[in-house]
């Protein structure tokens, strides 16, 4: 029957886009939509297949057919806001975007049950702020929230009185911004229950990803001064134990080769740790591990003599030691964020239509001044041609 066909090659299509063979995923998921024209699934998974490939406005034609089938379903409308925020198009993306708070694998720093009870009160674009007492919800990963953390700024000058509610790994760094009346978090112990919100007292509720929805933000023309800073005292003693363990004369460059496992595009976003040798023969550098699920000794045979004392320190902790180095080299992942919410220089490895925030093309990023971008072009079987032109910028950037 063409209803089985079709889920059949939409399986088919699925397995493909995980194993990055997009070439046979979008044929796929093609003859998919020719078994069930309009299937909503078969258009998501073509429109992947061909973002990955480069072809965007392909892409966005078909994230825009996924969402018509059927009408309001909440994972295609937040697939398609994805795909309008790529395009630079936020004014439609964001009214779209705000449907992920229904989506079951959405998390934040609140218990479902109270952010039911308590749903009348979540902020809406155009209502008054001023002396309101907004509580302010982390949530998703932990670069979600370094990127959006910007706009807390914006929320406060709008004389909103701002609480925020975070995850336990998130409030030392962010509980530090002055535009904070207040900062929740449960007990580290308690990290994944979540905050009760019916026994808090706040006007309105807003989780963190919403506010640039709320504040009507565009894509910057220049990016925002830096808007987190690190622990000073911490920074100082980082800066001295990467010192002692160094050599004389040597930057010092951190290195995240790596992106959150429990990530659905973790793989294509993570490279080899083998893939990283082309670094190897560098001079007038000092490389320190930050990532921080490594066994230890990772990168020995790699980059002898490599600097592996960050891992496991919990995210303030990380801030400093990142702020203690020269340079930051990292694949799109939390760490990246962190360096341009901090405004230090970092060099991150994208690949295509991984993330909306780094744009389709360039090398540099709308969001974050200190980072350079250097990218996976579409048709790149792998990371090969992007770490040897790193390693040559590198050498050119290093001390001899």
């Amino acid at each position: 029957m063409p209803v089985a066909a079709a889920d059949i090659l939409a399986r088919a299509a699925s397995e493909l886009l995980r194993r990055d063979r997009t070439d046979l995923a979008c044929a796929c998921a093609g003859l998919a939509l020719e078994e069930a024209p309009g299937d909503g699934r078969a258009s998501e998974l073509l429109a992947a297949a061909l973002e990955r490939q480069g072809r965007w406005e392909e892409a966005l034609a078909h994230w825009r057919a996924a969402a018509r089938d059927p009408p309001g379903r909440p994972q295609a409308a937040v697939n398609l806001a994805l795909a309008l925020l790529l395009h630079g198009r936020p004014g439609e993306a964001w009214p779209l975007f705000h449907g992920r708070i229904d989506l079951p694998g959405w998390i934040s720093a609140a218990t479902r049950a109270s952010l039911s009870a308590r749903r009348d009160a979540r902020l809406r674009p155009g209502e008054p702020l001023e002396g309101r007492r907004v509580l302010v919800l982390t949530e998703q990963g932990l670069g979600d929230n370094l990127f959006a953390a910007r706009w807390l700024a914006a929320l406060s000058a709008r004389r909103a009185r701002i609480v925020l509610a975070s995850t336990p790994a998130l409030a030392p760094l962010l509980g530090r911004l002055p535009v904070l009346e207040g900062c929740l978090a449960p007990p580290d112990g308690r990290a994944t229950t979540g905050l009760n919100m019916t026994g808090l007292e706040f006007d309105r509720w807003v989780p963190m990803l919403d506010l640039p929805g709320i504040l009507g933000v565009e894509v910057p023309d220049a990016p925002e001064a830096p808007y987190l800073a690190p622990d000073p005292i911490r920074t100082a003693a980082w800066r001295e134990r990467f010192a002692a363990r160094g050599r004389p004369g040597r930057r010092r460059v951190g290195l995240v080769w790596s992106a959150n496992p429990a990530s659905l595009s973790a793989g294509r976003r993570s490279l080899d740790p083998e893939a990283l040798a082309s670094l190897a023969g560098i001079h007038g550098v000092d490389w320190i591990s930050f990532q921080h699920d490594a066994p230890p000794g990772t990168l020995a045979g790699i980059l002898p003599g490599v600097v592996d004392e960050v891992r496991g320190q919990p995210l303030d902790e990380y801030a400093a030691a990142l702020s203690a180095t020269d340079l930051l080299l990292t694949v799109d992942t939390m760490a990246a964020h962190l360096a341009g919410a901090l405004g230090h220089p970092a060099w991150a490895m994208v690949t295509t239509g991984a993330g909306w925030y780094w744009g389709l093309e360039g090398g540099r990023c709308p969001w974050y001044g200190t980072l350079r971008l250097f990218r996976r072009p579409p048709s790149a079987p792998g990371w090969t041609e992007v770490t040897r032109d790193v390693a040559r910028q590198l050498s050119s950037w290093a001390w001899p």
